[in-house]
């Protein structure tokens, strides 16, 4: 589907840089899914000529129209296209378009809303929806031919859109979507698959030899021949270390050619070495 937004702003007396407009494009579609709209060629103009502009991308398509080094005030007309995947619904008896043509993300009034949809195949039916998210009001006007729909309604308050919905044969749009992709939570994290049940016994070995490696060189007394348990031998005296052994009978290792000392000390190495947009 290809989207062209008409949009004429008034600034009035405010000195401002630009608009921006929020595309959402990720929805949540059961408890283990969203649901995802592809948005891409996105291209932008103001009063008839190429205007600047950005993109960040999310939840929202977040398209950010207008220059950091200039301000504009009074009525403008911007423009936006781009191009949207997998945006049609399909069901038994029809496909159908279900689209929010105006969004619910701008916290300024809308004086008007126009809206119309031009079809490669025949419509079957129309309807609308107006106000808030989640509206259940209908539009002022909505009405068909065979492969057109249009729609119209009067002034919207802050944070309100106009949704449109219009009914095609079944079968009649190729790729209609829905796109999906997982919700992540601590329940689909940790679902048994090849992958998680795997990585836990990995982890698990690794826990387990770690502890068992730290036990083997830490966590044993030391003894020295001829020593009293609990002292150690001074600096250069040639005393024989002896440990106790992780596994199997007591060893003794000699301290030749090495020498045991009282202890190590480490040091540590240091060194030194904008602008307002309208929406």
């Amino acid at each position: 589907m290809t989207v062209t937004e008409t949009i004429r702003y008034d600034f009035g007396g405010n000195s401002k840089h630009g608009i921006i407009r929020y595309i959402p494009t990720k929805f949540p579609y059961d408890k283990t899914h969203y649901r995802v709209y592809p948005i891409s060629d996105v291209q932008v103009g103001r009063d008839g000529q190429g205007e600047q502009f950005s993109v960040d991308s999310g939840n929202y398509l977040v398209v950010k129209i207008g220059s950091p080094n200039r301000t504009l005030s009074g009525e403008h007309t911007y423009v936006i296209r781009y191009d949207v995947a997998y945006s049609i619904d399909t069901f038994a008896d029809h496909d159908e378009l279900y689209w929010n043509a105006v969004g619910n993300e701008w916290p300024v009034p809308i004086a008007q809303t126009s809206v119309t949809v031009t079809s490669d195949v025949p419509v079957l039916d129309v309807t609308c929806f107006a106000g808030p998210q989640r509206s259940s009001l209908g539009c002022d006007e909505h009405s068909f031919t065979d492969k057109q729909a249009t729609f119209s309604n009067g002034a919207l308050a802050a944070m309100s859109g106009v949704t449109v919905v219009v009914a095609a044969p079944p079968g009649s749009i190729a790729a209609p979507g829905p796109r999906l992709t997982k919700r992540w939570s601590l329940a689909t994290a940790f679902t048994p698959n090849v992958w998680t049940i795997g990585g836990g016994l990995l982890l698990l070995l690794l826990g387990v030899g770690g502890a068992l490696l730290i036990a083997y060189l830490f966590g044993r007394d030391r003894h020295y021949v001829g020593i009293l348990p609990g002292l150690t031998p001074e600096f250069d005296d040639p005393n024989v270390e002896q440990r106790k052994p992780f596994i199997g009978a007591r060893r003794s290792r000699s301290s030749s050619p090495r020498r045991a000392t009282c202890g190590r000390a480490r040091w540590a190495r240091s060194s030194t070495s904008g602008p307002t947009w309208s929406t």
